[in-house]
């Protein structure tokens, strides 16, 4: 069987449209890229074919797109998804340590959301980080582990 291949598509973009699409493609690949490499999964001939297209278009069409530009969108949600996970995922250890009877009946009624003074555990981590970083942050070897008090 012979597969051709058809342009389906045909959009007209300013330059600033094509820079934002461009933008948004480099964001995701990043992303995807980096996620297939690190299972042994990234082909760069077939993960790479859109971002190499339209990087032709945009060097043909005008002064060349910085492809770096997109590394300043990806370290500030790097960093944004640090703090939330860390806010998120010390919020629910503490929830898990002190968790009561009642506790244990809300996740039961509400579909396994949090009471609301889980939320108040993670605003706990939220204005320490907010504060302070990680400077007041320590290990305590002799603190409960989650997995042990099931």
């Amino acid at each position: 069987m012979e597969t051709t291949t058809e342009n389906i598509v045909s959009i007209n973009l300013s330059r600033a449209e094509l820079r934002e699409l461009l933008l948004l493609v480099l964001i995701g690949n990043h992303v995807r890229n980096s996620t297939l490499d690190s299972r042994g999964m990234y082909d760069p001939l077939r993960h790479e074919k859109i971002e190499n297209i339209l990087s032709e278009i945009s060097r043909k069409s005008g002064p060349d797109f910085l492809a770096t530009d997109y590394l300043k969108y990806l370290e500030l949600f790097v960093d944004d998804s640090f703090w939330d996970e860390l806010e998120v995922r010390l919020g629910r250890r503490d929830f898990d340590r002190t968790m009561t009877e009642a506790d244990t009946l809300y996740l039961e009624s509400h579909d396994g959301r949090l009471p609301p003074r889980a939320h108040l555990l993670y605003k706990k981590y939220s204005e320490e980080f907010e504060k302070y970083g990680v400077d007041r942050l320590e290990i305590n070897g002799n603190a409960p582990v989650v997995s042990d008090l099931i």
